[in-house]
């Protein structure tokens, strides 16, 4: 394996069949942000276990693996630009309201394909991991007014 590829979710975390910690642990740090180096470090796992899972769910079609654009020093996502600026917005929006855990928050969410009428179901549970009901109204208001829904 290619150590700068990018490993990118094929499935949502709730469809993954393995059950293992420490293989969860990888999908979830498998952003399409991250190199296969940074996320074996970030493991706390041997090099050799970790490549060993990743390559398992390489094989069971549960992440791929992109490889890094060298023309344009941007990374290269299965889903196209647009998919990604969306959850990325959403994300960083979340953020403002629920801190660094907007990022596991949003982590299933890399599907390489999002349709117009997933967008809506991703925003509504996006605003559901904020309790106050005012924020959560905030929230949507500020989606709206930069444009994204």
């Amino acid at each position: 394996m290619d150590s700068s590829a990018l490993p990118t979710k094929c499935i949502n975390i709730t469809d993954l069949p393995i059950k293992d910690v420490k293989t969860r642990r990888l999908f979830i740090l498998a952003d399409g942000k991250r190199s296969l180096q940074e996320i074996i470090k970030l493991s706390g796992m041997s090099e050799e276990k970790a490549l060993d899972k990743l390559q398992d769910m390489v094989d069971g079609n549960f992440i791929s693996l992109e490889k890094l654009d060298t023309n344009q020093n941007s990374p290269h996502f299965t889903a196209n630009d647009k998919n990604h600026n969306f959850i990325q917005e959403v994300t960083e929006t979340l953020a403002e309201y629920i801190g660094p855990f907007a990022t596991v928050a949003m982590s299933s969410f890399t599907a390489p394909i999002i349709l117009p009428s997933d967008k809506q179901k991703i925003i509504n549970r996006a605003s559901m991991e904020i309790e106050s009901t005012d924020a959560r109204e905030t929230f949507l208001n500020s989606l709206k007014a930069s444009g994204i829904i």
